[in-house]
């Protein structure tokens, strides 16, 4: 299940058991419960975050630039990564009014070589 923090995760697994516990007592039978995570939360590091800002801003300018992005509860495996390593999750703007994973979406291929300067510009300023 999708949550954007931890601990409402364990609540809503809680309130589920609880109710899949209820479900079984009034049917009169037995249930076990196993609860498996799919993918964990991703959270941005702060100081990874500012630095990939940072980068962004040289690379596209300010006003190409919006950090201003609500939280999102998209299942990404990326969050393993950032339990070992600060870490920075950023989305490149695909000006694109459907969402990924749909079959409306449509990929602009133009952005290759903009993410490509950008992670290109990242490495060489973390290298610094």
């Amino acid at each position: 299940m999708r949550a954007l923090d931890a601990e409402s995760q364990e609540i809503v697994a809680e309130h589920i058991s609880k109710i899949a516990k209820g479900i079984a007592l009034a049917h009169g039978v037995e249930i076990e419960i196993t609860k498996q995570a799919a993918a964990t939360i991703m959270f941005n590091d702060p100081k990874a975050t500012a630095f990939a800002q940072e980068v962004a801003l040289e690379v596209f300018g300010k006003e190409a630039c919006c950090f201003e992005y609500p939280a999102a509860m998209g299942s990404e495996d990326f969050g393993y990564f950032a339990q070992l390593r600060p870490c920075a999750y950023a989305f490149l703007e695909n000006e694109n009014t459907h969402y990924l994973h749909t079959s409306s979406y449509v990929f602009n291929d133009a952005l290759l070589a903009r993410a490509a300067s950008y992670y290109a510009r990242l490495v060489l300023n973390y290298l610094k």
